[in-house]
């Protein structure tokens, strides 16, 4: 599980899918992974957010003041949250990359394989390497 996959292949043909605007009455974010096939699955499958409330958007960025180095406490004000549901966020993202670092000694967070080349070994490595997602996530948070 990704905190949000970046890439998805078709279960059907096998093809690169795509996140395109989808019906809010299917899916509850207005977003899915879309296949030129036909084929549609949520942005949620796979990602952090399977299981939780929390929408698309707000997740987004939730994501981006972590990366950010934001204050939880603002963040929450920022996203009209509870303080201690951002901090639960920033721990389950900060668990995850430690997780996925310990795993094999990479940060596999977005499958590029520009970070895949970087070796993340302690946490502040794991740090600057998420740093380096900001332009991700301003795309991210831009496209929401």
């Amino acid at each position: 599980m990704k905190i949000i996959p970046t890439r998805r292949t078709c279960p059907i043909c096998s093809s690169e899918m795509a996140i395109k605007s989808c019906s809010t009455t299917q899916y509850s974010d207005g977003f899915c992974w879309r296949c030129t096939c036909g084929c549609k699955i949520s942005v949620r499958e796979h990602s952090i957010l399977e299981n939780k409330q929390t929408p698309f958007r707000t997740f987004v960025g939730i994501l981006y003041c972590y990366s950010s180095r934001m204050n939880p406490a603002i963040a929450a004000q920022q996203h009209h949250l509870d303080e201690r549901t951002v901090k639960q966020y920033y721990t389950i993202i900060r668990e995850k990359m430690k997780g996925e670092i310990s795993a094999d000694k990479t940060l596999d967070i977005t499958e590029h394989a520009w970070l895949k080349q970087k070796g993340a070994t302690t946490v502040s490595d794991m740090n600057k390497l998420f740093s380096m997602l900001l332009p991700e996530l301003l795309y991210y948070r831009n496209w929401c």
